[in-house]
């Protein structure tokens, strides 16, 4: 809003941080818990078997992670390996399990990140 209580005119410029307290107030409880995993180390458990830890990224509302900074750790022929993925998209409907770090987090946050499509 401009400094006179009115929006500002079609097309203006916002100032970023009128922009960035807009977005803030916008956010769910569980949108703010995933604010604070934002960087975080997460070990996520897909399907197939394998394991990927990276930094935790982005959360969307399916459920869908990004991590990135990501390894892929993978059990063959009795030995483990390691491999390096860089940033990786996990599919909510690929993941088993999902981990931090003793981090606290809320049970729609933790329902979310442990939801199975």
């Amino acid at each position: 809003m401009a400094a006179t209580g009115e929006p500002p005119a079609r097309g203006a410029a916002v100032p970023a941080a009128q922009q960035q307290d807009q977005q803030q107030q916008m956010r769910s409880p569980a949108a703010e818990q995933a604010a604070v995993l934002l960087h975080k180390r997460c070990k996520v458990q897909v399907k197939d078997g394998r394991v990927l830890v990276g930094d935790f990224s982005c959360l969307d509302r399916l459920g869908n992670i990004i991590l990135s900074n990501t390894y892929e750790h993978m059990q063959l022929n009795g030995e483990m390996h390691e491999k390096v993925m860089g940033q990786v998209l996990v599919p909510a409907s690929h993941r088993v399990s999902c981990e931090f770090a003793a981090l606290p987090c809320d049970d729609e946050l933790r329902a979310l990140l442990q939801q199975k499509s």
